[in-house]
């Protein structure tokens, strides 16, 4: 299983750089090939699970050009700047969405127009858990949020994606 996902996470990245014009350098591949390695320790560190509505997926991290990429087996595909879900294509979407960060909030295009949420910078919170937690204003009020572990790793990302509200959530699986 988890070296046939790593074929399919090879495609995905492949033609993730092909669209971005990026190229491969060495050390990426060798980090791609080593995938193909199925040891069950290394593998968990890596899996996560994407819901988008109703879409449930099961990705696997990947870093990439100072991103990360979550992909799934089926062609999903999520870019994390650490901060911000930048795109996310495939879960049976019409078009890749794109999610360009401001200096306060975000910007989003659809159906030709763009639509500006006004956002706070990331707060830190600790509870119910410790990680960051940043408040949205639009025609609506929402939350972002990322969660940490007791070591300071992300655990969960839930982050707003289009005007309309609509949510994507990555979840570390344990």
């Amino acid at each position: 299983m988890i070296k046939w996902l790593a074929q399919r996470l090879v495609c995905v990245i492949s033609g993730l750089g092909l669209l971005s014009a990026c190229t491969f350098h060495s050390s990426q591949w060798d980090t791609l090939r080593s995938l193909y390695v199925s040891d069950p320790k290394l593998s968990g560190d890596f899996i996560w699970q994407a819901r988008l509505g109703n879409q449930v997926r099961g990705v696997m991290a990947i870093n990439h050009d100072n991103l990360i990429v979550f992909a799934s087996e089926w062609g999903d595909a999520i870019t994390f700047d650490g901060w911000t879900i930048r795109s996310v294509t495939g879960f049976d979407l019409d078009r890749t969405l794109q999610i360009k960060a401001m200096d306060i909030g975000y910007q989003y295009g659809r159906a030709g127009r763009v639509v500006e949420h006004i956002c706070s910078g990331w707060l830190p919170v600790t509870l119910p858990h410790e990680g960051w937690l940043q408040k949205c204003e639009s025609e609506f009020s929402y939350q972002n949020v990322i969660t940490l572990d007791k070591q300071g790793r992300i655990i969960k990302i839930s982050q707003v994606l289009e005007p309309d509200g609509t949510r994507l959530t990555l979840t570390k699986v344990k």
